[in-house]
């Protein structure tokens, strides 16, 4: 009798066996899913053709963050579920045409690059390049996975470039940058150049004088985003990589909504910064969110669905970079994002699959660059945040 019971509370204290995690539309960096476990996840999806909608399944209330196509699930205490598949990622096709209008702002003729949704209109969400950029930034992989993103959810989209960029008259800084600094609209070439773009695309029928407005901004771009919604009464901003003004937001009514990458040192204390303007803003009761990104391991399915590379291509390209001692096993970059990409000039003798690719189109060493940084979590323009930053749009139109 004794033996029996001593079997019984032998077996009571075994943990229970915990199911592998399955992922539906996407991928895991490990199915080995013990209590306690982070595991990265991912969805698959074709930046250029599709959009992420969110995950789903009866694991996604352990996720890190359900709104973003890459997400860490903590496995719980009991483990996962015998249930399959314990998350599901849905997306959708997307698809849009993008167009040039040509308008007159207070110094020079412009042009705007812009978008419509097929559906209902809902807003108009401006788009600010970062320093040194011009207005076609929109049209790139992750700046236009953001646009199709805001499109697929009734959000037209536009992109003008700077005034200091059109004239190529830089600051003092001698950087070509957006004026975030002048509040006063009728001093601000800037934001006049984005009210006569808005008029413009008001004449062609495109939006309405009650469409609501929103900004989105890369770098200065972000800051400049941020300045423009407060000056020119919109219903809020986000910045991508960009702090704000801490002086502006201490007293702003704007609902802002932060992209930031934790490595990022192009703006000294950028993260701090931001963390204390969310904090005060939050403080008077101003709508806010902020996501921080880590650095996450690099997948040659990543390069599949945001670079466009074939997959057995994108296989032997993370698989070489292990063996030059860029990867280590786990898929962390050892390197910075500068180190690994001029280590892949450096040494084209290891990468003339790469080079041959590349040299179909030149855009395309900009993407693999653009990647790297994002998972080396440095300074860059990324869409991961798509849709948790188009549901903050969404939710201001009800305020």
């Amino acid at each position: 009798m004794l033996t029996l019971l001593l079997l019984s509370l032998a077996s009571c204290q075994q943990p229970a066996a915990t199911a592998p995690l399955t992922v539906e539309g996407g991928y895991a960096a490990s199915a080995e899913a013990a209590p306690g476990a982070e595991i990265h996840v991912w969805a698959h999806v074709p930046i250029q053709t599709h959009v992420f909608l969110g995950w789903e399944g009866p694991a996604v209330q352990h996720l890190s963050d359900p709104l973003c196509w890459h997400a860490i699930l903590t496995v719980p205490d009991g483990g996962l579920p015998h249930a399959a598949p314990h998350l599901r990622a849905r997306i959708a096709p997307a698809a849009a045409e993008i167009q040039t209008l040509t308008f007159t702002g207070p110094a020079r003729a412009k042009e705007l690059d812009w978008a419509v949704p097929s559906g209902e209109l809902r807003g108009l969400v401006f788009f600010f390049h970062e320093s040194d950029a011009r207005r076609g930034f929109i049209r790139k992989p992750e700046a236009w996975h953001l646009a199709l993103t805001l499109l697929h959810h009734g959000f037209a989209v536009a992109a003008l470039t700077s005034e200091e960029t059109d004239a190529q008259d830089p600051g003092e800084d001698k950087l070509l940058r957006w004026n975030g600094r002048e509040m006063e609209v009728e001093k601000n070439l800037d934001m006049q150049n984005v009210q006569a773009a808005r008029a413009a695309l008001i004449a062609a029928g495109a939006v309405s004088e009650n469409t609501p407005c929103f900004g989105i901004g890369n770098g200065n771009g972000g800051t400049f985003a941020v300045s423009a919604a407060e000056a020119l009464g919109w219903k809020a901003a986000a910045s991508i990589c960009g702090p704000g003004r801490k002086e502006l937001l201490a007293t702003s009514s704007v609902p802002v909504f932060w992209s930031l990458y934790a490595k990022d040192t192009t703006i000294k204390g950028i993260v701090d910064n931001a963390r204390e303007s969310r904090d005060l803003l939050a403080e008077r009761g101003i709508p806010v969110d902020l996501a921080l990104h880590q650095p996450s391991p690099f997948r040659s399915e990543r390069l599949v669905d945001r670079c466009g590379m074939d997959q057995r291509f994108a296989q032997d390209l993370t698989a070489i970079m292990r063996r030059v001692g860029m990867l280590d096993e786990a898929g962390t970059l050892l390197l910075p994002a500068n180190f690994v990409t001029g280590r892949m000039e450096a040494e084209k003798n290891n990468f003339e699959d790469l080079y041959t690719w590349i040299a179909e189109d030149m855009t395309r060493f900009q993407d693999l660059t653009v990647q790297v940084r994002v998972c080396t979590s440095e300074h860059v323009m990324s869409g991961d945040d798509a849709l948790r930053l188009t549901r903050f749009f969404a939710a201001r139109l009800a305020e």
